[in-house]
């Protein structure tokens, strides 16, 4: 299927997605920051959600998710 969001046009296999992200939302993680992710995402990213699901994917079943630290030197 193919999406337009401004400039861009993306080619998605929805179906696809969607079952890849069921199956990460079952192993989803429980850390402190997955925790803080999922329970703020909504709040200082309203629009990620919906943006994501038109593509099938689940904003609660990220395939990595880690904090990141800058670099000192």
């Amino acid at each position: 299927m193919l999406f337009t969001v401004d400039d861009w046009i993306f080619d998605v296999d929805v179906v696809a997605t969607r079952q890849y992200s069921q199956k990460n939302l079952q192993e989803h993680c429980e850390c402190g920051y997955c925790r803080n992710f999922y329970g703020t995402i909504d709040d200082y990213a309203s629009k990620l959600r919906p943006f994501l699901a038109q593509f099938g994917a689940d904003v609660e079943a990220p395939v990595d998710f880690l904090p990141v630290e800058p670099r000192l030197c």
